[in-house]
Order: C-alpha cells, then sequence, then structure tokens
C-alpha cells in the first residue's frame, strides 16, 4: 500500500495577528483618510438634505351618547389611510401641480391607548407646512360630513323619542287632573252620605225608643201598633244597610282613584328623569372634536444627523480596513509574480 501523505505546515499559511496589525498600521493614513471622506460625506448630506417634522393633530370620534361612539377608531383609521376621503380634497382645493394625489395620501393615524382618540401625523417640510395644514384641515371637514348624516339621523331619533315621552307625559298630565276633578266631585257625596246614615241611624234608635214606650203601655191595639213599629225599623235597617254599602263603594273608589294618581306620578317622575337623560344623550351627540391642534415637532425628524455621522464613520473604519489589506495582498501578489 502507498504511504500516507505526510501534513506539513507552511508558515505563510498560519494567521498571524500581528501581521494584520502590522497592515494596519502600514496603511494608516489610507484608512484615516476614507475614514474622514465618509464621515465628512455624511456630515454634508445631512447639512443639504432638507429637513423633515412631523406635524400632528389628535381628535376625538363622533360620540352618540355618554361614552357611546358612533363608529370605532380602527375603521376611521381606515379610511383615512386608504385614501376615502382623498379625491373630495383634491376637489375643494387648490394646489399647484405638483401637490398631487401622492402628497395627500402622506397621513398615517396612530390609535392611542384611550381608543376613542385618533392621532393624525405626516411628516413634512417647511416648505410644505402651508400646504400640508390645508389638508389636513380639508381632511377634518370632509370627515365631519361624512359623519354628520349620521350624527344628525341619531339626533332625530332621540328627538322623536323625547317627544313621544312628552307626549304620554301630557296624557298622563291629564288623567291626573281628571281623577283629581273626580276625587273632588266625590269628597261631597261621601260627606253627605255619612250625614245621611247618621241621620238615619238616629232616626231608627228613635223609632226603637218609641216601640218600646208603646209596648210599655199595653194597650189592647198594642200588638198591631208593634207590628207597624217592628215593620218601620227594619226598613229604616235595611236602607241603613243600602247607604253603609253605598258609602264603602265610594270610598273604595276614591282609594283606587289615589292609588292610581300615586301610580300616574310615580310614572310621570320616571319619564321625566328618562327625558332629562336623552337631554344629555343629545348634548353628548358631537361630531369630531379636536383634542390637540395641528403643531409641529421642535426638532426635525430627519435627517437624523448623529446617526448617519455614526453609521458612516463605521462603515468608513471598516471601509478603510478592507481596501489597507486589499491593498497589502494585490502587492504581494504583484510582487510574487515578479
Amino acid at each position: 500500500m502507498p504511504d500516507k501523505p505526510e501534513y506539513q505546515n507552511y508558515p505563510n499559511d498560519e494567521i498571524n495577528l500581528m501581521d494584520y496589525i502590522k497592515v494596519i498600521i502600514k496603511r494608516k493614513k489610507l484608512i484615516i483618510g476614507i475614514f474622514i471622506i465618509c464621515v465628512v460625506a455624511a456630515v454634508l448630506y445631512s447639512l443639504t438634505v432638507v429637513p423633515v417634522y412631523k406635524m400632528t393633530q389628535i381628535l376625538e370620534v363622533p360620540t352618540i351618547g355618554e361614552n357611546v361612539y358612533l363608529d370605532s377608531s380602527s375603521k376611521i383609521k381606515e379610511k383615512i389611510e386608504g385614501g376615502f376621503y382623498n379625491f373630495k380634497i383634491l376637489e375643494n382645493l387648490d394646489f399647484e401641480s405638483k401637490y398631487n394625489i401622492n402628497n395627500i395620501g402622506f397621513f398615517k393615524v396612530t390609535i392611542p391607548k384611550e381608543n376613542q382618540l385618533l392621532s393624525i401625523y405626516a411628516d413634512v417640510t417647511k416648505q410644505d407646512l402651508e400646504n400640508s395644514k390645508k389638508v389636513l384641515s380639508e381632511l377634518f371637514a370632509q370627515m365631519d360630513v361624512d359623519y354628520s348624516p349620521r350624527l344628525e339621523a341619531e339626533r332625530d331619533r332621540k328627538n322623536t323619542e323625547e317627544a313621544i315621552k312628552k307626549n304620554t307625559i301630557k296624557s298622563m298630565d291629564m288623567k291626573i287632573e281628571g281623577a283629581k276633578a273626580y276625587l273632588i266631585l266625590l269628597e261631597p257625596r261621601i260627606e253627605s252620605l255619612a250625614v245621611r246614615i247618621e241621620e238615619t241611624k238616629t232616626n231608627t234608635e228613635n223609632i226603637i225608643l218609641e216601640r218600646e214606650k208603646f209596648i210599655n203601655k199595653q194597650k189592647i191595639d198594642g200588638i198591631v201598633g208593634s207590628i207597624l213599629y217592628t215593620t218601620t225599623i227594619q226598613q229604616a235597617i235595611n236602607h241603613l244597610d243600602q247607604l253603609d254599602s253605598e258609602l264603602v263603594s265610594l270610598r273604595m273608589k276614591k282609594l283606587d282613584k289615589e292609588k292610581e294618581i300615586k301610580s300616574l306620578l310615580i310614572g310621570r317622575e320616571r319619564i321625566v328623569l328618562e327625558i332629562f337623560n336623552l337631554d344629555k344623550q343629545k348634548e353628548s351627540i358631537r361630531s369630531f372634536r379636536e383634542i390637540q391642534p395641528v403643531s409641529l415637532s421642535t426638532n426635525p425628524i430627519k435627517p437624523k444627523k448623529k446617526q448617519m455621522i455614526i453609521i458612516s464613520a463605521v462603515v468608513g473604519l471598516m471601509l478603510g480596513i478592507f481596501i489597507a489589506f486589499f491593498v497589502e495582498f494585490w502587492q504581494k501578489s504583484k510582487e510574487d509574480r515578479q
């Protein structure tokens, strides 16, 4: 069998860290030069590029009641970012030809923690600031136009509901007044009937006393007279029972009317409270409300000068080292060929 090849170590193939350091020191001017060029280029670019600022406006979505919202923030966000209002904005605003639909579609929306709010923002330059404000103002107007019919319909519905309740109150007031008038008429009848009952009781008692006196005389025709007295007394008692029944009936009617009035008054108070709540709900019906007016960030958000310079410095240093090693490799290859 053939002998196995022996592996030999070649000094030139070993990676020597000192060689790398020597190359870096040897080519330091090249590395520093490329580093400076990259940093200076980044500084010049950051000075020449137009600064971009963040323009923001915060709105509250339309409400139709206390903490009751007409539409969700996410749906309104989709409309704005999807360009739902762009055509109307272009139609109503007269901009230069360069300020076209592509510029109007730059608005973005975020939803803060309070999900009933919309934070509308855009990245703008100071040159386009006035036009951007006009677009944002028109966007606000178009959103208001979009939701106004639904808000008006909700307001009309509540007005109709309130009118129905007010008519119910009028009807209840008429019933209450009628019941009170009935009680006014009923009271004299009850009093008169009570007087008649007392008079009947007195007359009956007098007849009984006269009968007792008549019986005590023990006359021959006492039997006939006693029968007559007894008949009269019985009739008086029957009449008294009839009057008592009528009085009880009238008092029951009075009690029923008083209960009816009390029930109507309770129902009336409940409806008055409902009308009060409806009025509060109507006050809560409102379109988009500006929480924070249009504002511009104090410092530009683009370009990020510090970040650009740091990145360019890192890239310049790495590029300089790479080129230094490339030049060193090229020169050695050239020397080896010679």
